[in-house]
């Protein structure tokens, strides 16, 4: 009897426990908390290596036929006629190439042992009016190449140039004078006779009244060009 009631009470007790353990009712939902603080920007990343550079483009149509026959590298110095300093420097690449001016633009002749070279460049396409910029320089010397070689007198004459100063002023820088050649004048003189290849370093002075600025001017620089021989008609 007693182990009856015994047994009774613990089955009471677990049945309360059962029932008090079982869920309940869910609640409602929080209110949101606040967003949190932004993050530090991360630091920059290493910039990328350079690509290659691309292929050059072609030359324009009639560039190789104008500039094939060589240049002349011309750096000049002198006084502006405001009295300013200057130094410029420019590359005269092109020849003209119609027929009727090569003798007097790119030749080489021989007369009574005298060789005459006359070179012409101009600082861009040649097409007159518009683009006449140009540096001469014609010399003759005698017995080239032979035991008795001498120099004889050259011909500088430049038209058209234009120098600009820092100072976005500018002017016109025309010249022309026949000097005698000595060493200070002309070095370093090579022609070759089977491609008509001629090099020569020059300096030359201009006095004040043989040029536009007013002042003395001073062209140096290179020839390096290839010339050409008429075929003389018999």
């Amino acid at each position: 009897m007693r182990l009856s009631k015994i047994i009774g009470s613990t089955m009471l007790f677990m049945s309360l426990v059962m029932v008090s353990c079982s869920d309940g009712t869910d609640g409602m939902d929080g209110t949101n908390g606040l967003n949190g603080i932004n993050g530090t920007d991360g630091k920059n990343g290493v910039d990328g290596t350079n690509g290659e550079d691309g292929q050059n483009g072609s030359n324009g149509v009639g560039y190789d036929e104008l500039a094939k026959y060589g240049q002349i590298t011309v750096d000049m110095e002198g006084v502006r006629p405001d009295g300013e300093a200057y130094q410029d420097s420019a590359i005269y690449r092109y020849t003209a190439v119609e027929a009727s001016t090569i003798p007097k633009f790119n030749s080489v002749s021989v007369s009574d042992n005298i060789t005459s070279f006359k070179i012409r460049r101009f600082l861009s396409t040649p097409d007159e009016p518009l683009q006449t910029s140009f540096f001469q320089l014609d010399m003759e010397i005698q017995d080239l190449g032979g035991a008795s070689q001498q120099f004889g007198f050259l011909h500088l004459y430049t038209l058209g140039y234009t120098v600009i100063g820092q100072d976005h002023k500018f002017f016109y820088l025309d010249g022309e004078d026949f000097v005698l050649i000595d060493d200070s004048i002309i070095q370093d003189f090579d022609f070759d006779d089977t491609s008509n290849h001629l090099t020569y370093n020059f300096s030359v002075t201009l006095p004040a009244g043989q040029n536009s600025s007013g002042n003395e001017v001073t062209f140096s620089g290179t020839v390096d060009v290839t010339v050409l021989e008429e075929v003389e008609v018999p």
